[in-house]
């Protein structure tokens, strides 16, 4: 049973070796230690095994009913034919959760191959970058930007992980908003000085019971977006009664892309001729914010807006 499971499933540890596969690049590319890489190696399995065991628990659970179900009808000489229906009706039950729990494993594992394929595609280019630059004069502002995209993008695919995971620990607690935006705004701020970009925001205390960390990331990566596609002028934050605003002067999206653009892997018209999109970021941050019983509204017109709004 455990060979047969292993080979159904073998889309997952095959996945897993090319996720540390690439770790092993990177690392090398930053000439990070051998040690380092080996215990990120190390993590990687491990939670690994610990998804694997879970799911294999839950199938051999729901073989063991079956099991008793049947064996409960071979033992009783006194079943009547009501008891014969329930238990067929309970099995019928189980093949369909069981069904439905496949289906659902077989559309993870597509939407894991397509989110791995473009992500490994996207971080190309930073490391190609910066190999470019070791080869040549080291323009160390430059290589921090570069070194600063490369950790974004691991970020985003540990992120992308840890959503995925059905052990995402979700901490819910009053947050500060004034507290988190500037610790975004700190993070991004190099890259605004070096685009000439101004950022707008007026201070305001406002407190919501949410988890920090993920609403941060969900803020980081639309600050990211606004960065990507404004060439000049300014990024505005606002924190409002129901919502938080981060409005931009960038090129805006087209009317026809707006309700797609939170899709895995969709681009857009603008993201196609700016070769910038990822198709990721708004879609984790949209499932994310869904998770954390938020919305998320995007309007563009001169600029693209998107709200984060409080229900």
């Amino acid at each position: 049973m455990l060979s047969k499971y292993l080979k159904k499933h073998r889309d997952i540890y095959l996945t897993a070796v090319l996720v540390m596969a690439l770790f092993g690049i990177v690392f090398y590319a930053f000439n990070i230690g051998f040690e380092i890489y080996l215990y990120s190696c190390l993590i990687i399995v491990v939670f690994l095994v610990i998804a694997l065991k879970l799911k294999m628990n839950k199938t051999k659970k729901n073989v063991e009913k079956i099991r008793a179900y049947m064996r409960n009808i071979n033992s009783n000489l006194d079943i009547d034919d009501v008891e014969i229906e329930e238990a067929v009706s309970e099995m019928k039950r189980i093949n369909r959760e069981y069904l439905t729990q496949m289906s659902e494993l077989d559309k993870n594992n597509e939407e894991f191959k397509r989110f791995i394929t473009t992500w490994m595609h996207q971080i190309k280019t930073p490391i190609a970058a910066i190999n470019l630059q070791l080869e040549g004069d080291i323009d160390k502002f430059e290589l921090k930007n570069n070194i600063f995209s490369v950790e974004e993008y691991l970020n985003l695919l540990l992120n992308y992980l840890r959503y995925n995971s059905k052990t995402t620990d979700y901490v819910f607690k009053k947050v500060n908003l004034d507290k988190l935006i500037r610790e975004v705004i700190r993070k991004y701020a190099p890259l605004f000085i070096k685009k000439g970009i101004r950022i707008e925001y007026q201070p305001r205390e406002l407190e919501i019971v949410t988890d920090y960390k993920w609403l941060m990331f969900a803020i980081e990566q639309i600050l990211s977006n606004s960065l990507k596609y404004t060439s000049e002028g300014k990024v505005t934050i606002e924190i409002r009664d129901g919502s938080i605003s981060i409005k931009d002067t960038g090129i805006g999206i087209a009317p026809e892309d707006i309700k797609r653009v939170t899709e895995l892997g969709y681009t857009g018209y603008n993201g196609r001729i700016y070769s910038k999109s990822t198709g990721i970021g708004l879609y984790l941050t949209n499932e994310i914010l869904k998770n954390l019983n938020l919305d998320l509204k995007i309007e563009s017109e001169s600029g693209t807006e998107v709200s984060i709004c409080f229900k």
